[in-house]
């Protein structure tokens, strides 16, 4: 696979309000709603990436790539696919350029789960930019999980450690995967 980096905006709307995250929070005055819903955004961006579903109902990604010529870590045949996130959603590539030129429809193919294949192999050292549209029809619900996160979050809002930063990245791992498998991790 090209090495990649992913910048995703959401469109649609989360599956958790800021009436249900206050209900679950017991808080009932309105001073912190600004930042309550930020932490229900950060949740839930999240949620998605250590899921690897989208749950919100549309999203404009960016995945900006760059090709490495390196032949020992994979298969020759992987250096010209990016996996696009979130199999569980329906693509749309809006366009795909490589090192600025931007290719036609005819240059690549996307595949079942969301891989896209680049028909020619770039050359090393080049950038890949694809920009998309996922949509998805029926939303995988882990708004469970964002609610622990968002409490986690919230809760340990004075705290400014890194420790407790990454408690809450090790938690929202616990919180998304124990969803998603329907077990019980904790």
């Amino acid at each position: 696979m090209i090495r990649q980096s992913i910048y995703i905006g959401g469109t649609g709307s989360w599956p958790v309000t800021l009436d249900i995250a206050k209900n679950y929070l017991r808080v009932d005055y309105d001073t912190d709603d600004d930042f309550i819903e930020l932490l229900i955004e950060a949740a839930c961006k999240s949620g998605q990436q250590h899921a690897n579903v989208q749950f919100n109902s549309a999203i404009a990604g960016v995945i900006v790539a760059r090709q490495y010529d390196d032949t020992e870590r994979y298969n020759r045949s992987e250096l010209n696919e990016i996996e696009l996130p979130y199999p569980n959603s329906t693509v749309v590539i809006n366009e795909v350029k490589v090192d600025g030129a931007t290719l036609t429809a005819s240059d690549y193919t996307l595949r079942p789960g969301n891989v896209l294949e680049l028909n020619n192999q770039p050359a090393a050292s080049v950038f890949i930019e694809v920009r998309y549209t996922a949509t998805i029809a029926e939303a995988v619900n882990i708004s469970l999980g964002v609610l622990k996160l968002v409490a986690d979050a919230y809760e340990n809002r004075t705290e400014q450690s890194i420790e407790s930063l990454t408690r809450v990245k090790m938690n929202a791992a616990k919180y998304f995967r124990e969803q998603l498998s329907g077990k019980d991790l904790f």
